[in-house]
């Protein structure tokens, strides 16, 4: 905790949830590892900028572009490198379980075509398609820094075979992500990727063992 910058450990300090402000730490710490990794600096110090919507970020002369995401004990990290024109990237994951208000939360807050889509499909498979969608729209969403208030039915996503044009004139491609647990996960990004390469799923330890090397 020491090695994050202070506005970090004193929004740490704010949370009354032990497992949550646990969560917060790890994460952090994580992202800032593989932030130097990518950096070549080892560890990633420098405190981080915000958006709008609270959306972290590295200087503004910095190339890289990076978002998080966790859903209880797992975390998914996405960071892109961009040569020219900068990518925003975006990404969300949500672990597996029974969800009995899926079709309640898609007619309130899902695009036409896709609450029609889930309609037409078998009930069994209902649950699983809302997560896939609820994961892309999120996904899309935290790529342009967008909140989710009011504009998650503003677009669909169920059939994305191209890239997806938002509110405002926005355009993400969207990748699924297979992370080998049973979850579900779709990264966003404003610009198509030439490349994607999913990490190994590795337990928090070992990136903190790995932060205690680099001490």
């Amino acid at each position: 905790m020491a090695m994050l910058p202070s506005d970090e450990r004193s929004a740490a300090e704010r949370m009354n949830n032990s497992e949550a402000k646990a969560r917060f730490l790890q994460c952090r710490t994580i992202l800032r590892i593989l932030l130097g990794e990518a950096t070549g600096e080892g560890y990633c110090a420098e405190p981080f900028q915000y958006g709008p919507d609270g959306k972290p970020a590295l200087r503004a002369e910095n190339s890289l572009q990076f978002n998080l995401s966790h859903s209880g004990e797992l975390a998914v990290f996405a960071i892109a490198e961009s040569k020219e024109h900068c990518a925003h990237v975006g990404v969300d994951v949500e672990r597996s379980r029974p969800r009995s208000d899926a079709m309640a939360i898609a007619r309130r807050f899902f695009h036409p075509k896709e609450i029609a889509y889930l309609t037409s499909i078998a009930i069994e498979d209902q649950e699983s398609e809302f997560l896939r969608i609820w994961v892309r729209k999120e996904a899309c969403l935290k790529a342009i820094g967008a909140g989710i208030e009011g504009t998650l039915a503003g677009f669909s996503v169920h059939n994305a075979t191209e890239p997806v044009s938002l509110e405002g004139g926005a355009a993400v491609w969207l990748y699924e992500l297979s992370i080998g647990m049973p979850s579900t996960a779709a990264l966003a990004c404003t610009q198509p990727l030439e490349d994607l390469s999913v990490g190994p799923l590795l337990p928090a330890a070992t990136w903190l063992h790995q932060l205690h090397a680099l001490s």
